[in-house]
């Protein structure tokens, strides 16, 4: 039992234990007093296991969204982008969660009674978050950055993209804890993140529309044919910043009501309505007129074939690939010497002497897929639509012989496909010759692969 002698000294022990708030004034006094709710909120409380998923799941959804076997600096940025569509309303729904704790808890009543400002608690909380939110943004823009540079990208990486997806997923996390602070229940998490992904659905639709751009999340991926419109991300950038800005004061004035604070938000309210016009003015076009300036890479061995840098490794695939092609055609309405890589649809056309190729990426099947388009693009695809099954078969007979496929024995095409087989090469040029109007309409019939045309 304790002697009643023993009280004034323990009575000063525990007076000396008490964290007692610094001496200094002003602004270090208060960065001071930050430190200690600061430091709680980023070791202890429940954002240390949502770091890690946050991480995964970015990566996850970046790394899909990347092209295969392709680095393009503009492409990798807008992959780490594409990350928030996931991850944005996982961090509201955690911001929801952490901005309603003090209320759900009943402790609102405990920050009055401390000694230390109404605003600190609620600002490690917030500044916790966001700190966490740009360091899991940083670890995947990292696993990006370090996978683009291993395969020597081309492009430019834009400051200005990178800064705006954080910006674009402080925003959730923003929004999320100013819900969490005005609405306490259990529900509100779940809806909140609901909520943000219908939004960035909704969003993803809105191409051309003036709105589309204000969205916090842009997802289109730029092709080494496109670029981005001048100045867009850093208008994004101011417009989501002075958001992010706006939705923190906001959260803060229910618990720290100040004329400072009353100014910062008009400031902020301000600087979002001229980031809001100004990214407005784009009128919803994400990517400029036009190609960006570059210079082709090119290899020549029997044919010539031109690329976008960024497939330079495409190469020595493309000129082996298209040679059997070209001998094929050789002679013909649809001979070629030279192929060169271009965008689709309009301003897709080729350069003088050379027939268009068109790759989206390097993964598996890549040349298939460019070898198998190329072909198509031989014939009226209007007019083949109107022909019958039996034309249209005929027609891809002719192409599976040109590209060198396999056909198997019970396809209907494989009769005509040994029938050509069996020609000569001269043989298949003049036959070629004769028929290739009818191949490039789907007019073909069974009775032109028969040793009786020739």
């Amino acid at each position: 039992m304790t002697d009643m002698t023993d009280r004034p000294r323990l009575h000063e022990e525990s007076v000396r234990d008490v964290p007692q708030l610094p001496s200094e004034s002003g602004f270090r006094a208060a960065a001071l007093a930050f430190t200690a709710p600061l430091r709680i909120e980023l070791t202890r409380s429940g954002l240390l296991w949502f770091v890690p998923v946050l991480v995964g799941v970015g990566v996850a959804v970046a790394w899909n969204s990347l092209r295969p076997g392709v680095a393009y600096w503009p492409s990798a940025t807008t992959a780490v982008n594409a990350s928030v569509v996931i991850t944005g309303p996982l961090v509201a729904g955690v911001a929801t969660w952490l901005g309603s704790r003090e209320r759900r808890r009943g402790l609102a009543h405990l920050r009055t009674m401390s000694s230390r400002s109404g605003w600190l608690f609620p600002a490690a909380e917030m500044a916790a978050l966001l700190l966490w939110v740009v360091f899991s943004y940083g670890v995947v823009l990292l696993t990006v950055v370090l996978r683009t540079l291993f395969m020597g990208p081309s492009g430019h990486l834009g400051p200005s993209a990178v800064l705006a997806g954080a910006m674009g997923l402080c925003v959730h996390a923003a929004a999320g804890y100013l819900v969490g602070r005005c609405w306490s229940a259990k529900v509100a998490p779940p809806l909140v993140a609901i909520c943000a992904f219908g939004i960035t659905l909704y969003g993803s639709g809105q191409y051309g529309s003036p709105w589309y751009v204000l969205f916090p999340v842009l997802i289109d991926v730029p092709d080494p044919f496109s670029a981005w419109q001048p100045g867009l991300y850093w208008r994004q950038l101011l417009w989501l910043s002075s958001l992010v800005a706006l939705l923190v004061g906001v959260a803060f004035h229910a618990a720290w009501r100040s004329r400072a604070l009353r100014v910062c938000v008009a400031v902020a309210a301000a600087l979002a309505v001229l980031g809001g016009v100004l990214t407005w003015q784009l009128r919803g076009v994400y990517f400029q007129p036009g190609e960006p300036s570059f210079t082709y890479a090119c290899r020549q061995d029997g044919i010539k074939v031109c690329v976008n840098p960024t497939f330079r490794a495409a190469l020595p695939d493309l000129v082996t690939g298209f040679s059997d092609i070209a001998g094929k055609l050789d002679g013909t309405p649809g001979e070629f010497t030279g192929l060169e890589q271009r965008p689709r649809g309009v301003g897709g056309d080729a350069s003088a002497g050379f027939r268009p190729i068109h790759m989206d990426s390097l993964g598996p099947g890549w040349l298939s897929e460019a070898r198998s388009e190329f072909l198509q693009e031989l014939v009226d695809q209007d007019a083949c639509m109107d022909a019958d099954e039996d034309r249209y078969l005929l027609t891809e007979a002719v192409a599976s012989w040109i590209a060198d496929d396999a056909v198997s024995k019970d396809d209907v095409r494989a009769s005509a496909v040994n029938h050509l087989r069996s020609l000569s090469p001269d043989e298949s040029t003049v036959w070629m010759n004769q028929h290739f109007a009818d191949f490039q309409r789907c007019a073909l019939a069974p009775s032109d692969f028969t040793r009786s045309t020739r």
